[in-house]
């Protein structure tokens, strides 16, 4: 006996070979390879010469070569009937074909149960928008330029159903957030597509309709019920993680995240880095994506063990239906259409100094991270005996890096100062400081400023006035000599001494 037929919590098509006496029993996925299965004038038995009649139909399985023999050619059609409609019926939930962009499958499962939500309340608002037996996949589609990467969500129903159906939904990278409290296998998912009503007046007399994306309005929420604990998990990290190369990731009770390495192709190539943040409100879980180019801004704040990305990009999508003078028709409802990039700070905690400086590790490129501390001020005046050396452009964070036997030093003043970065090689002659100072000099050096930071090097960028380059004498004031200790240390690649108020205890002890 030749079986189609379908499984509970599953959506696919199954065919069946099997005998009466049960000698024989093999079953699986019918696939849309299978219908393009040529029919062959051959005999279904290996060995026989072609029967006249017979219609031959070939349906591997695993473990069996099969050709099967159809009486005549309406029995064919016949088993094929059902399969056919299914599969023309969820086309859409395969990869498309695109000329400038490649679409791929990133996620696969079969869902015992679909619910679609009211976004507001999270309840079922009709009972028809519950179904049983679906196939749930997301597809992500990556042109030339990494950042306009976007997402589709697609839902099919079982091949039972007497009218198969297929349903596709704009899937942002940022702002999907998921619950999964309550059973293992069970999802709540909700997200913001392109198709919120914003209304506004022109100034003559004319209103204006626009449909958004707002990320924190979400309209569209499903519940699913997978068939197990493991598809859930597996829906719930592809929906909260990127499927570039991972750089970095990092777990704390502040924050958690991860950075990966993002790329432009041709006209204009580049490498850049995206910054993933998964943050958590009560139940839900949901990530945001920032990009950060190789000439950037960063506040580094090693008191609070915070790194604010002044310079961050997120990304904004655009619908079809912008700045129109009349609605869009119920046959032509508003679909995404591109994206647009924006500025958009974040700043970001740690538990640690440590996962701090790893997390700069990975946007810098190879740089390690020595020293972070806030100096009272970062002076470039030549030392003078009737002038004070005082900077006006207020406190700054100074830095030091290395990589192999270069050490640079990078200072970044407060987002008052326009050329807020000074940047150097420190030479290997050292810093000239007393013991008990809080002052450090580098005299007869040459120095970047710049209003940006060059990541790979380390280098000010995009000064306000040529030239960026100078030369002279960089002082730099810290708040305690125990700063400056370290920081000394820090560039002659040693142990900080003790502090000097340890010491004078020492010597009040000893008298």
């Amino acid at each position: 006996m030749l079986i189609l037929s379908t499984k509970n919590g599953e959506s696919e098509p199954k065919v069946t070979l099997c005998n009466q006496s049960g000698s024989l029993g093999v079953t699986r996925d019918f696939t849309v390879d299978d219908l393009l299965e040529s029919i062959a004038p051959t005999s279904p038995i290996s060995g026989m010469a072609p029967v006249r009649g017979v219609q031959s139909y070939g349906l591997d399985f695993p473990s069996l070569q099969v050709a099967v023999g159809f009486t005549n050619e309406e029995d064919l059609q016949r088993f094929m009937l059902i399969p056919q409609a299914y599969f023309r019926a969820v086309r859409r939930r395969e990869p498309r074909k695109m000329n400038h962009a490649t679409e791929r499958l990133i996620f696969r499962g079969s869902v015992e149960t679909v619910e679609q939500l009211q976004a507001s309340s999270m309840v079922l608002a009709n009972k028809k928008d519950r179904w049983s037996s679906c196939d749930l996949r997301v597809l992500e589609t990556v042109g030339n330029v990494g950042w306009r990467t976007t997402r589709r969500l697609v839902l099919s129903s079982s091949a039972g159903e007497e009218t198969p159906w297929c349903r596709e939904f704009f899937l942002p990278l940022s702002w999907v957030q998921v619950n999964q409290e309550g059973l293992a296998r069970q999802v709540i998912v909700q997200w913001s597509d392109c198709g919120w009503e914003k209304q506004r007046s022109d100034g003559n007399y004319h209103t204006r309709h626009d449909y958004i994306y707002d990320r924190q309005r979400p309209n569209l929420a499903f519940r699913l019920l997978f068939r197990n604990q493991e598809d859930a998990a597996t829906f719930v990290e592809t929906i909260l993680n990127l499927t570039n190369t991972r750089l970095h990731d990092w777990a704390s009770s502040v924050s958690s995240g991860a950075i990966y390495s993002i790329s432009d192709g041709e006209p204009t190539p580049k490498q850049y880095r995206a910054v993933l943040v998964v943050h958590r409100n009560r139940e839900w879980k949901y990530s945001e994506v920032f990009y950060i180019y190789g000439e950037t801004d960063y506040a580094y704040d090693h008191s609070a063990r915070q790194i604010r990305l002044p310079e961050a990009h997120q990304v904004d999508y655009i619908s079809t239906h912008v700045d129109k003078l009349y609605k869009p028709t119920a046959d032509a409802p508003p679909q995404f259409s591109h994206c647009e990039k924006k500025v958009q700070s974040t700043t970001i905690g740690f538990n640690d100094e440590a996962s701090a400086s790893s997390f700069m590790f990975a946007l810098s490129s190879g740089y390690e991270l020595l020293f972070s501390r806030r100096a009272l001020y970062v002076t470039t005046k030549a030392p003078s005996r009737f002038k004070s050396m005082k900077s006006n452009k207020g406190a700054a964070e100074v830095q030091l890096w290395r990589q192999g036997n270069t050490t640079r030093l990078v200072s970044r003043w407060g987002d008052v100062v326009e050329d807020k970065w000074l940047t150097m090689t420190v030479p290997k002659e050292g810093v000239n400081s007393a013991r008990d100072s809080n002052r450090a000099s580098l005299p007869g050096v040459y120095y970047e400023r710049g209003k940006l930071i060059a990541m790979v090097g380390l280098v000010a960028r995009h000064p306000r006035e040529e030239p960026g380059r100078r030369s002279g004498c960089v002082t730099v004031v810290f708040e305690s000599s125990k700063d400056r200790e370290e920081f000394v240390a820090a560039i002659e690649r040693r142990e900080p001494v003790k502090q000097t108020e340890e010491l004078s205890d020492l010597i009040d002890m000893l008298r």
